[in-house]
């Protein structure tokens, strides 16, 4: 037991977290959930609408529909490696001088089993995707400052704190359990895909986009974090997930079995409860099911947020 306590304790000393933004980051999440066509992201119900009346007919040529994002962990990787990643002209640029060779110089420590047949092909169908999707799509310069600015903030208070304690928080409830291969975990703050977090597993290292909150601006209005927490609690169902988890951490098969509720709409329930930051997935990466637990400080933050919205 003694053993398995000093690897656990060698693994949170061992592991690097590190911060990061860039332009080319935002354009590949706003690529990414426009093609999935999600509608659990925050975004407006007309964005996608009013997003595809400005994409020309040439990027919908780009696309293949078989495989709308292939090897998108890699694309994100080569975006983080990228000296150009500031100016998404730029990286596009970069990443289309780059040779077969070159790229997969960058990504050979990074590669799982499943790999391009093709790197040539790999590149050129995100040189012309996202080529085409910057052409009718723009960014907010006040979006691309919140995300810079979150970057910095968290940098800043991440100084001696316990690398798995930082991205649960950042995550908002995500416990990863990283094997001794990572040795790098890359955060990357990202406006598309609020209030979801997406995760990409290399071979040595992880990437997670995870969601930033912006409050608000009208005035009266609680802002979307308060929202998601009593949205999550007004259900008898989720009420009954909560009570469960709370007694001790469950798999997602245990929990369906004691409530009895169907695999898709328990899925749905656990994503409120996960995205309001209720309860914690713990993330074993695959080698073993995560197991689900409440979030005992959350329900402290909810009461203050709660009288902080009411009463201020």
């Amino acid at each position: 037991m003694s053993t398995i306590f000093s690897i656990i304790r060698s693994l949170k000393m061992s592991l690097k977290v590190e911060f990061d933004y860039a332009t080319s980051y935002e354009y590949a999440s706003s690529l990414t959930v426009f093609l999935n066509k999600k509608s659990k992201h925050d975004l407006e119900k007309t964005w996608y609408k009013e997003v595809e009346k400005v994409l020309s007919s040439e990027f919908f040529e780009c696309i293949d529909k078989e495989n709308l994002l292939p090897f998108t962990s890699y694309l994100q990787l080569l975006i983080y490696f990228s000296p150009a990643k500031g100016d998404i002209n730029a990286f596009i640029k970069w990443l289309e001088h780059l040779t077969p060779g070159q790229i997969y110089e960058l990504l050979s420590s990074h590669l799982g089993e499943e790999i391009p047949e093709s790197f040539e092909t790999f590149r050129n169908y995100y040189v012309n995707l996202l080529t085409s999707w910057k052409n009718s799509y723009q960014l907010s310069a006040d979006i691309e400052e919140l995300l810079q600015e979150e970057v910095v903030t968290r940098r800043k208070q991440s100084v001696g704190k316990n690398s798995l304690d930082i991205i649960e928080e950042v995550t908002n409830g995500i416990r990863l359990h990283p094997d001794n291969r990572i040795e790098k975990v890359i955060l990357v703050p990202s406006y598309h895909f609020k209030p979801l977090n997406r995760i990409y597993i290399l071979k040595e290292t992880i990437i997670i986009l995870y969601a930033i909150e912006i409050e608000n601006s009208h005035s009266g209005l609680p802002g979307p974090s308060l929202l998601r927490k009593t949205k999550a609690l007004a259900d008898e169902k989720r009420l009954l997930i909560l009570k469960l988890v709370a007694s001790k951490p469950r798999t997602f098969t245990e929990i369906s079995k004691a409530t009895k509720i169907s695999k898709s709409n328990l899925h749905y329930h656990l994503t409120l409860l996960r995205t309001a930051g209720l309860i914690r997935i713990n993330n074993y990466m695959l080698a073993q099911p995560d197991l689900y637990e409440v979030r005992l400080d959350m329900f402290v933050s909810l009461k203050e947020d709660l009288e902080h919205y009411v009463f201020k």
